[in-house]
């Protein structure tokens, strides 16, 4: 009887040390790509994102839409991130009056320390379109603290407003990173 008794408890005891090791296992496997796609929206705008991601406000309760310096736009409209290594920066400006969205685009990548590395770290430049009006993009890499990241700035003009979808990934996965974008980008759209 004691031996029954015995069997039955290291029977559930290793069951439930497989379950656990299993749970483990899948939380670690990358699963990317796997989940249903988020949805984020507001009064100006929307888009698609990986369903593993977070928006800054989701992961921080404190976050608020800042300034970014790095391309002189007035505000981040929207973020989503996927842990600490891959995401997506959302940022608008007002375009200035009798100025082409290229000027803008290209004038942004001439300031300072902007145009020491975007210059001699540009790996493509192009047009694609991007809801529905071509949008400027640039793919170069960048230092922002260790390690660098490498970038992928798209900017498109709607309405008055310029809008930068800023992609950063670390170099080695940047390539891998590109569905998510790609989910990004195509479902952009301006209110």
């Amino acid at each position: 009887m004691r031996k029954t008794k015995r069997l039955w408890a290291v029977t559930i005891l290793g069951l439930a040390l497989l379950l656990a090791s299993l749970t483990l296992a899948c939380s670690l496997l990358d699963l990317r790509g796997q989940s249903t796609p988020k949805h984020f929206e507001n009064d100006e705008l929307s888009f698609d994102y990986p369903g593993d991601w977070q928006t800054f406000s989701e992961m921080w309760s404190t976050w608020e839409p800042s300034h970014d310096e790095a391309l002189d736009a007035e505000e981040s409209v929207g973020v989503a991130i996927s842990g600490f290594s891959w995401s997506v920066r959302i940022a608008s400006k007002e375009l200035p009056p009798d100025t082409a969205l290229k000027d803008v685009y290209e004038q942004t990548y001439k300031r300072s320390w902007i145009s020491e590395y975007a210059k001699s770290h540009t790996i493509s430049e192009g047009t694609t379109t991007v809801d529905g009006v071509t949008a400027y993009e640039k793919v170069y890499k960048r230092p922002h603290g260790e390690p660098w990241y490498q970038m992928r700035d798209v900017w498109l003009e709607k309405d008055g407003a310029v809008y930068i979808l800023s992609c950063w990934a670390l170099p080695d996965s940047f390539d891998e990173a590109q569905e998510e974008f790609k989910l990004i980008i195509e479902s952009f759209h301006v209110k």
